[in-house]
């Protein structure tokens, strides 16, 4: 593969008698992408014909790529995964790479991608993401409890002890804040599929989960 303007020159002798006709024997430069073009230089003499074909391939464009990290935002020490959504529609990829994913530390942040293509053209692009601290996870759990349109007495008491986490946690009181965000589990375990006060037992594991999510985050702080 070459990567840039391709000039082609061909020589033509014959040591014995002159050279009568020439036909693709001109010099050509292949100024465009293609996966492959043949060139024939054929000439003759008074000894007959002769030809000779050279193919060329020619890739200058890079790689493009679009960079997802999934899930966004990510909890404070949860799990994601990139992808570099990279392609090369000429020469094909050779390579792709991205750096990982770091939910060690809550804020906004962002990674490169890397890919490489047969031809050996590279391109870089980046992906921001959003890692939530614990306070915003807790934030994020309140309204996914009121999103559920609950039974009023049980959203109630499920919010005020995110709350009461919320208020812990805003304090330093880490401690305290797990050991409610855990009964706050519990309370979500006894209400699970009972009739009309409870919680639909889908809804209830997204729930816990998003409270482990939680703890873990704090513990993390």
């Amino acid at each position: 593969w070459h990567t840039s303007d391709v000039t082609v020159t061909w020589s033509v002798v014959d040591e014995e008698s002159d050279i009568t006709s020439q036909t693709g024997c001109d010099p050509i430069t292949i100024i465009t992408d293609t996966s492959g073009v043949t060139l024939t230089c054929e000439a003759s003499s008074a000894g007959g014909t002769a030809s000779e074909s050279v193919t060329l391939k020619r890739d200058a464009t890079a790689p493009t790529l679009n960079p997802v990290v999934s899930p966004n935002p990510v909890a404070l020490g949860g799990s994601a995964s990139v992808v570099s959504g990279a392609s090369d529609a000429l020469s094909g990829l050779a390579s792709a790479t991205c750096d990982p994913v770091d939910t060690g530390s809550a804020g906004s942040k962002s990674l490169s991608c890397t890919a490489t293509d047969n031809a050996g053209n590279t391109a870089t692009a980046t992906a921001s993401y959003r890692v939530l601290s614990a306070l915003e996870l807790l934030g994020a759990l309140t309204e996914q409890v009121k999103s559920l349109r609950l039974h009023h007495g049980t959203e109630r008491a499920l919010v005020a002890q995110l709350t009461a986490a919320r208020h812990l946690l805003a304090r330093d009181r880490d401690d305290a804040a797990v050991r409610v965000v855990n009964a706050f589990i519990k309370t979500v375990e006894s209400l699970t599929g009972k009739p009309r006060v409870g919680i639909p037992a889908a809804d209830a594991a997204s729930l816990k989960d998003a409270a482990r999510e939680v703890v873990a985050a704090i513990r993390l702080e």
